[in-house]
């Protein structure tokens, strides 16, 4: 809808999105499910170059005998520091996602609960004895 509001300019009033829609709920299921599985095999890629040395300097083989201690190299190596810093944090934003997918779950289980005519019965009874009994 378009409106002019005292100028010749025209003005766009956005419509809220419908937090409803069976498509749209659709589409993002589908693009968690995808995500989950690109989220996986990244996060593994990032593990293992955060683990290992790159093969860019010595085609995957050690430096011989003058790297003393190999896994403190491997440690103190800035890209593969950062590596494994962005694994970890990404591991943590997966646990947190976990969570609000969790927490959805349990809304949605909740508001179906209520809607059980059994469950709804037995909450109107307890209600009925407890305004009659005091």
């Amino acid at each position: 809808m378009t409106q002019s509001l005292g100028s010749k300019a025209a003005v766009r009033w956005e419509k809220p999105k419908d937090k409803l829609n069976p498509e749209r709920m659709d589409r993002n299921c589908h693009r968690l499910l995808i995500l989950v599985v690109e989220v996986r095999q990244v996060w593994e890629q990032a593990v293992d170059g955060g683990t290992y040395s790159p093969r860019t300097e010595t085609n995957g083989r050690g430096k011989g005998f003058e790297d003393t201690d190999p896994t403190y190299s491997a440690a103190m190596a800035p890209t593969q520091r950062q590596l494994r810093a962005k694994a970890k944090r990404a591991a943590a934003l997966v646990e947190k996602a976990v969570a609000d997918l969790e927490e959805a779950a349990s809304m949605l289980h909740s508001g179906l609960f209520r809607t059980d005519p059994e469950v709804l019965a037995r909450d109107v009874e307890k209600r009925n004895a407890a305004t009659q009994g005091g």
